[in-house]
């Protein structure tokens, strides 16, 4: 007789039994069968096939065979996401989220077979895209001198979130890198070549939802031979109205903004009162214009900007000296504030 094998399964036993008759007993006899699954052909397809990171794409799960429909589940996962296909009539679909970026990627769906089918699995490939920014950058002030910092600041936008990572600043011979919080930031750049309109690059890194890109700005960068030690905001003169009051708002101690609040010249190269702190903490020595081993504003501070003024002689140093001074006759003074000036 022909025997149906409904039951996949290895090594299966087979039994026969005899009902016997008048002459023999009843009795009954085994053997082995092995029934094998049907083969599944599993096919996959994403619409769209390309998307953007944390985009969805909708996958089509068809799964055929020899023996009838199939039926059961297939498992997708791949490009960082996953979904389940419930079969009906041999196919379904589910909503795949891509978290992970590439080109090509592979979607596996393992199909999880039933009685009549074996397991199997199929696969079609995702491109996940990241996103596109926009990258700006400026430089403050785009005019100066050689070996004068300047403030570079980057700030990276998209659509999809704020952007992380880093803008690397390179330009005019110098070099600094933004880390960026809330999607800017601001690094120090001190140029080194002179040259006008000379270009300031911001390549941004990217980060796991948006691609590299690149801004750019430009500088103009002028060579500097000499700078009068008095030149505070570096504008090439040196200026009772300018260069006195920033000195003497120093010796006084303010910083920050008081410190330079209607000080500068409009030539002025260092705007920074951050920086222009910096340069006078490191001349403040060579402030000490009565060489009694102290800075004052009242001595030393008023002798500047006498000077500065165009005083000379007794008017220079009239009431300002201090008791313990060591320079005090009017000619050593000029003499000492001119190597200050030029």
């Amino acid at each position: 007789c022909s025997l149906p094998g409904n039951t996949a399964g290895a090594s299966q036993t087979v039994t026969g039994n005899y009902a016997g008759d008048a002459r023999y007993n009843a009795g009954s006899g085994a053997t082995l069968l092995s029934v094998n699954s049907n083969g599944a052909t599993v096919s996959l397809s994403a619409a769209p096939s390309t998307i953007n990171i944390g985009g969805t794409t909708t996958i089509t799960a068809t799964v055929s065979g020899a023996a009838g429909t199939p039926t059961g589940t297939v498992a997708i996962s791949g490009a960082g996401g996953s979904c389940a296909v419930t079969l009906a009539s041999g196919t379904g679909s589910c909503v795949l989220t891509g978290t992970v970026s590439g080109s090509d990627q592979t979607l596996t769906g393992n199909y999880s077979g039933n009685a009549t089918y074996s397991a199997s699995s199929g696969t079609t490939t995702l491109t996940v895209n990241k996103f596109n920014p926009s990258v700006s950058v400026s430089v403050m002030p785009n005019s100066t001198n050689v070996s004068n910092p300047v403030t570079a600041t980057a700030t990276v936008s998209g659509s999809a979130g704020v952007p992380t990572g880093t803008v690397g600043i390179a330009g005019a011979g110098g070099s600094c890198t933004v880390t960026l919080v809330n999607g800017t930031g601001s690094c120090n750049l001190t140029p080194t070549v002179a040259g006008n309109g000379q270009t300031i690059m911001a390549p941004y890194s990217g980060d796991a939802t948006y691609m590299n890109a690149m801004g750019s700005t430009s500088i103009n960068v002028h060579g500097i031979t000499t700078r009068a030690v008095l030149d505070i905001d570096l504008n090439g003169a040196v200026d009772a109205l300018t260069d006195g009051i920033l000195i003497q708002r120093y010796l006084n101690g303010l910083t920050g903004n008081a410190l330079i609040n209607g000080a500068l010249s409009a030539g002025a190269t260092v705007v920074d009162p951050a920086v222009i702190l910096s340069y006078l903490d490191s001349i403040r020595g060579q402030m000490d214009i009565d060489n009694n081993g102290q800075v004052d504003p009242a001595t030393d501070g008023v002798l500047i900007v006498r000077y500065l003024f165009g005083l000379r002689g007794n008017a220079l140093i009239s009431g300002v000296l201090a008791i313990d001074a060591t320079r005090v006759l009017p000619a050593d003074i000029e003499a000492y504030l001119a190597t200050l000036v030029r």
